[in-house]
């Protein structure tokens, strides 16, 4: 998320909703002003693993500090069956990247989401990734086949049906980090990449009533881009339980802790300046969760600490719907963030120029019951003027669907910039 973090900056978003699908997950977190949430812990081994929320206390609580992300067990590779009930399900057993989707001919037989765009057409016939993974078609219709036979279906019905299931399930992933949050998706833009990512994203946007989607340049590699803008960070913390603080004393102990972060960063970065970020642990008072609220730069006064209060009452409206102005509210424990920055730019990387696109070209997509032919471009020939869907752009770590209803265009920075015109 640090690469979607640094592209909101890059963009002016202020509010982004991070889409990360690849063979095996999908993944979604909330970019604020530039900035992604911090969560003191994370659950594991739960039907959907997340920081905090609704979907909290299925899993193994891990107490250290991390992005605040909902995962869920849906990607390229998540098998595609049927339970007792007759229902259909994507996920979240996965056939791995061995053997993979049947349609990769390694000797796969579970049918995958993979295989479903295969035969819908939203991906490639004849290759991936550049031509180096070959695809066979007729393998990805046989493993559909028995699925297709158990709901009485056809085989596009039921790759289209597959789909939908997925996009239905990955709205719980992208709720958890905004609806339950108090923070409405509806307000954001989605930036979708991963592998997978932009071949859901505007169906997913759609699905939550996001009218705008990014699809970064280079989709597939896009996490990886993160860690070449990533700060190198150190993290200082101290419990501080008062319902009172002393503003000179929590200056001292804010002091103590950003030398600390300070001493450390310049050991192992003595040339470049370092930046620290202070913040709060805060709750009402007999509350079990806390709420993390930046502080200003500058001396610790009693002005601080008020116009912390008052950012807490927000937030704790923001994010439970109330705030109860006339409660004790506790300070739990002080942070102090460090960071240097790389000085490698985002954009720089994004806006170079792209190869020379080949020639268009086409191929049967279903959607809305029917096959119809789809134009199939490369991103390089996608210009500055929207051009109406449905499209599918070809990359070579991903593939774009522009659903019929949505138009894209290619902005300053190589993006893909899906929009849905609201009815």
């Amino acid at each position: 998320m640090t690469a979607v973090a640094a592209l909101a900056r890059a963009m002016s978003l202020p509010g982004a909703v991070t889409f990360d699908m690849g063979g095996t997950t999908a993944k979604a977190s909330l970019i604020e002003s530039g900035r992604p949430f911090v969560s003191a812990g994370y659950e594991v081994g739960g039907g959907m693993n997340v920081a905090r929320g609704l979907g909290s206390g299925a899993g193994y609580p891990v107490r250290a500090p991390s992005l605040d992300i909902a995962e869920i067990g849906a990607g390229g590779g998540s098998i595609i069956a049927t339970d007792v009930a007759g229902a259909l399900h994507v996920g979240p057993a996965s056939a791995g990247s061995r053997p993979g989707p049947a349609a990769y001919g390694n000797g796969g037989e579970h049918p995958t989401l993979t295989d479903a765009n295969v035969v819908l057409g939203y991906l490639s016939a004849e290759a991936l990734a550049g031509g180096h993974v070959r695809i066979h078609p007729e393998l990805a219709v046989k493993a559909l086949a028995g699925v297709a036979d158990e709901l009485g279906a056809d085989v596009l019905e039921t790759a289209r049906g597959a789909y939908d299931v997925a996009v239905s399930g990955m709205t719980t992933a992208v709720k958890a980090v905004t609806s339950e949050r108090g923070r409405d998706p509806r307000e954001a833009t989605m930036v979708a990449f991963g592998g997978a990512g932009p071949l859901y994203g505007a169906a997913l946007a759609r699905e939550l009533g996001i009218d705008t989607v990014v699809v970064p340049a280079h989709p597939g590699l896009f996490s990886a881009l993160g860690l070449l803008v990533a700060d190198v960070e150190r993290h200082a913390s101290t419990s501080h339980t008062t319902e009172h603080a002393d503003a000179g004393a929590l200056g001292r102990e804010f002091d103590a802790l950003a030398a600390h972060v300070d001493w450390e960063l310049r050991s192992a970065a003595p040339h470049r300046d370092v930046v620290v970020e202070r913040s709060l642990d805060m709750r009402y008072r007999g509350q079990r969760f806390e709420l993390r609220i930046p502080l200003p730069p500058g001396p610790i006064d009693r002005s601080t600490l008020v116009h912390a209060r008052e950012r807490f009452h927000a937030e704790h409206r923001s994010t439970y719907g109330r705030r109860s102005a006339d409660e004790l509210v506790e300070v739990v424990t002080l942070r102090v963030r460090g960071r240097v920055e790389t000085g490698v730019r985002l954009d720089e990387a994004l806006a170079a120029p792209l190869p020379p696109p080949g020639p268009e070209r086409s191929r049967r997509c279903f959607f809305a019951g029917q096959e119809i032919d789809v134009a199939v471009i490369d991103r390089a020939a996608l210009g500055g003027q929207p051009r109406p869907g449905p499209l599918v752009v070809e990359d070579m770590d991903a593939t774009t669907l522009v659903p019929p209803g949505a138009a894209a265009h290619r902005d300053r920075l190589n993006n893909i910039v899906i929009s849905w015109s609201r009815p």
